[in-house]
């Protein structure tokens, strides 16, 4: 490297920049731009990255050790940093290594939580259960914990954000989204309808980890331990403890969780355990990772995005170096060579880049700081300490410079071709473009293809996706200028100022090129985005599967409570409700504690059944791997053939009742009905028949104070069976039950049937007001639950719009940059056609026209170009979907997992279709609005 000079270039390059101070801000301010991000994105996932204090502390505070409960009755196998990572011991049992050996079921386990803490230990318990709370709109649920926060141990667990922490018993604080949700304030009461008992306001908190949590926090043995018993899931019982070193440690933790009992320990936390020690490990859905997916997204994103700016800011530094030929070509004229024009005019990267990198960090430093609390909301966690990495900020500062570089380099390969006498008298020279080039282009596209298919689906591979994206990206951008003259073929049929503007595109290649790429990249961008999230709104949509019809109200009583007159009541008073709402039948499995209860339900038989889950698997019923794989392709074993929600064992009525509940209106189903069943499920039919079975179940849950009930003297009756005519129907697309009985059959049960759930039609769609008035409603009444089926939601479009407006105002910026060197560049023209008696309007049309077409160029490309990465990505979503049902099949078995739902690509015609239209015409309309009619005419130079 000449350091002289690069040193003179320098120096130069500062003074030009100085005294061309808009140019030059405008390409700092897009050169910062990913500098700006890149050092705040920084500075924010440090930040997120809590180190081992700041962890433990909102785990478990100062304590040495959090134990609790596994809650599943049985060994469990856990993560050693974070106790609430674990499951059952016994699913390692079902995964394919190895050979399974014979089956042994779970061994019950009731684990004594306290009675394993040493004697001695300091122990806080924290004791919590969901509650209704009255508020100031009408009723919520949240979290009521008894917890001395204030304890030494608890430290760091909960954060004081306002008042102070209860010291009596009828006092509490409550968590900010609480209160905001509510309607209450600090001093105000808050009311627990069940007890009656009211409590005062004195403070909010926020739980570091969970900023979204609804909860209550009283003193320890304010109310919980007086509700018992009750209805309900059971209390659940946490302990800080600070016992003696050595208590917990990893092979202490293991001797927990063979009872049961799991411990996120501060002496295991951090430990470089290998995985042979961890069982958990041997799990895929145990292992605490970044999604693939989000990565794949963000790497996709991010190379785009740089390459628009450094699309962007080529024809900027282009405008410049257009701007003073004459001065390079006095350098030539001096003795100086192509190797010091090109110096100069990457030495004007090298200094903006400087100046934007600068900028940019201390921008990124400052909105990281500020943008503390925004990412908190966000993300529903507090970030950790401010944490800056100068290393990983001097990368980000030099991206700046390579962008700035990387921009300069093609201008400044340009400039340096330029004649010294063309320079000199301002003339342009005719260069004809390269037809090696497209061809190449052409070829880097297909084969960026084939990478990028390569790295989504045949083997997962994040950087070889982007490498592929990003590649066929860059072919397509090595044929611009070949299509960009292939358009210019096009001016011959249009009128005389559209083909002066495509004309002096096709023949100004080296400055069109860039900017319809730089419009093509945002637009590819956004289009690839959309596409991606058009994808997942389609899965989704897929996936759903709702609980009734469009717009009707369900309605259900609490376990244990008769579904009466007033319950009724409730629901017609409040809910724009229509028709009969009952519905009749068998209800589910609940039997109150100490109670011999029949059941009704439909029966699925034998050779029906998946072979995986019946009855005959011999002595050894855990699957080998190979029936594993037959049951994948067995259609009794499909993912999702459980998914019948109705709260009601066997429903009994007529087609009417079919038609709300299942929402079928097939015409054969009244007669159906008449002697047999109407079934969802063709597992249920055998031999054109459904099996209804009668049995006899005893309740052995605990009664009042917890003891558990004597069992009864006499053996239960054996089940009863009979068959009655089956019709197999489809659903219209909400199951409710997989069975529906006729109420002539349903007497052959010899059981009346009773009023189990209410399901109306509605006149309109209800209002989350009057949903809410009629959820008080019933809680006066005793309790139960009310819902609407309000469809599909769909996701929130804001990403969308945002992508949208930064795609239009990148492909705007482009289209303004190219227009503007275009109208540099062609001051003769125009005095020419001055000359000959043009209208001054003329210039502004011409201005309008230049640039129409490069966005309608750039814009056309780019709604074809960002279909690749959104299809790459969709290859992406069906492996990582793969991947997560396998891990879920895993875990609890082929049938209780959800359908995967079919991934394609989804291309967004209407919004594509907006981009061709809008963009190029708004474009256009800002390049008219901002053009001067009328220019001073300048002599001729040479």
């Amino acid at each position: 490297m000449n350091v002289p000079a690069w040193r003179a270039a320098l120096r130069i390059a500062r003074r030009e920049a100085w005294r061309a101070k808009g140019r030059s801000l405008l390409i700092v301010l897009m050169i910062a731009l990913p500098v700006f991000a890149g050092s705040s994105a920084d500075i924010v996932y440090r930040s997120q990255q809590l180190d081992r204090n700041e962890r433990l502390e909102r785990k478990i505070g100062q304590a040495d050790a959090l134990v609790r409960d596994a809650r599943v009755q049985a060994a469990v196998v856990q993560d050693p940093d974070n106790g609430d990572d674990m499951a059952q011991a016994m699913i390692l049992q079902s995964l394919p290594s190895g050979t399974p050996g014979a089956y042994q079921p779970p061994e019950e386990l009731h684990p004594d939580v306290l009675g394993s803490v040493p004697a001695g230990s300091t122990v806080v318990p924290r004791v919590q259960i969901p509650l209704s709370l009255r508020t100031a709109h009408g009723m919520t649920t949240a979290d009521f914990v008894e917890f001395d926060y204030r304890h030494p141990l608890a430290k760091g667990i909960v954060w004081q954000t306002a008042g102070r922490a209860p010291a009596k018993a009828d006092e509490v604080v409550v968590t900010e989204k609480f209160l905001s949700v509510s309607g209450l304030r600090i001093g105000g009461t808050l009311t627990q309808p069940d007890s009656g008992r009211t409590f005062t306001i004195v403070g909010t908190v926020n739980l570091p980890d969970a900023l979204r949590q609804r909860s209550v926090f009283a003193m320890p043995g304010a109310l919980l331990e007086k509700l018992d018993p009750r209805p309900g899931p059971p209390l659940e019982y946490e302990y800080l403890v600070d016992a003696p070193a050595g208590t917990y440690t990893w092979d202490k933790v293991r001797e927990l969780n063979a009872k049961g009992i799991v411990a996120t320990s501060r002496e295991v936390d951090g430990s470089k355990l290998a995985d042979r020690e961890v069982p958990y490990r041997q799990l895929a859905f145990g292992v605490d990772q970044v999604s693939d997916l989000a990565v794949a997204v963000g790497v996709v994103v991010l190379g785009m995005a740089l390459l628009e700016v450094v699309l962007l800011a080529g024809p900027a530094f282009a405008v410049g170096a257009r701007r003073r030929r004459r001065d390079f070509g006095l350098v030539g004229v001096a003795g100086g060579d192509q190797r010091h024009i090109r110096t100069i005019v990457l030495a004007d990267g090298v200094v903006l880049g400087v100046i934007a990198g600068a900028l940019g960090t201390v921008l990124g430093l400052g909105a990281a700081w500020f943008s503390r609390g925004w990412f908190a909301d966000m993300s529903g966690k507090e970030l950790g300490h401010y944490e800056v990495r100068p290393l990983e900020l001097a990368a980000v500062v030099a991206l700046g410079i390579v962008i700035g570089m990387i921009a300069a380099a093609v201008p400044a390969f340009l400039a340096a071709r330029e004649n010294i006498v063309d320079s000199l008298t301002g003339r342009r020279g005719v260069r004809r473009g390269s037809r090696v080039l497209p061809v190449v282009g052409a070829a880097a596209g297909a084969a960026g293809l084939g990478v990028a298919y390569y790295g989504a689906a045949v083997n997962p591979n994040d950087i070889v996706l982007l490498a592929g994206c990003v590649l066929a990206q860059l072919g397509v951008i090595a044929c611009c200028p070949a299509l960009v003259g292939m358009a210019g073929r096009l001016g011959r049929i249009l009128p005389l100022t559209p083909r002066l503007a495509l004309r002096d595109a096709a023949r100004n290649r080296p400055r069109t090129a860039p900017a319809v790429a730089a419009v093509m990249a945002a637009v590819a961008g956004a289009v690839a985005v959309t596409a991606y999230w058009a994808g997942t709104d389609h899965d989704d949509r897929e996936s759903y599967r709702p609980r009734a019809g469009h717009g009707q109200v369900v309605a259900y009583p609490p376990p244990g409570r008769a579904l009466d007159a007033g319950f009724t009541k409730a629901i017609e008073d409040n809910l724009p409700v229509t028709g009969e709402g009952m519905v009749m039948g068998y209800a589910s499995s609940y039997c109150p504690p100490g109670q011999t209860c029949t059941t009704v339900s439909a029966f699925i038989p034998e050779a029906n059944q998946c072979p995986l889950y019946s009855g005959d698997q011999g002595e050894n019923p855990v699957p080998t791997e190979a029936e594993v794989a037959a049951a994948r392709t067995d259609p009794r074993c499909a993912p999702g053939s459980n998914e019948f929600w109705g709260m009601v064992n066997l429903p009994v009525g007529d087609a009417d009742l079919v038609r709300r509940v299942n929402g079928s209106t097939d015409p054969r189903i009244p007669e159906a009905l008449k002697n047999g069943a109407v079934v969802f499920d063709e597992r249920y039919i055998h031999d054109g028949k459904v099996t209804i079975s009668i049995g006899t179940i005893y309740s052995a849950e605990p009664g009042p104070g917890g003891q558990m009930p004597e069992p009864p003297n006499d053996p239960l009756p054996p089940p009863r069976t009979f068959d009655v005519p089956a019709l197999y129907v489809e659903s219209d697309g909400f199951d409710y039950a997989a069975v529906i009985l006729g109420p002539e059959p349903a007497k052959l049960t010899g059981i009346p049937v009773e009023p189990t759930q209410l399901v109306y039609d509605t006149t309109k769609m209800p209002s989350e007001a009057a949903q809410q008035r009629a959820q008080e409603a019933l809680h006066a009444l005793g309790g139960g639950g009310v819902e609407v089926e309000r469809g599909y939601q769909g996701r929130p479009s804001t990403q969308i719009l945002l992508l949208g407006a930064a795609a239009v105002l990148v492909a705007l910026g482009a289209s303004g940059v190219a227009t503007g060197l275009a109208l540099a560049d062609g001051r003769k023209d125009l005095a020419t056609l001055g000359a000959v008696g043009a209208p001054p309007r003329v210039r502004r049309a011409l201005s309008a026209a230049q640039s129409w077409v490069i966005a309608l160029i750039g814009t056309s490309l780019g709604v074809v170009v960002g279909l690749l990465p959104a299809a790459a990505l969709r290859w992406k979503t069906a492996e990582v979907a793969e991947r997560a049902q396998e891990a879920a099949i895993a875990e609890g078995g082929l049938q209780n997992t959800s359908k995967l739902p079919d991934i394609v690509v989804v291309i967004p015609w209407a919004q594509m279709g907006l981009a061709l239209v809008v963009i190029p015409l708004l474009a256009a309309a800002i390049a008219a609005l901002c053009t001067r009619s009328r220019e001073v005419m300048r002599p001729r130079s040479g």
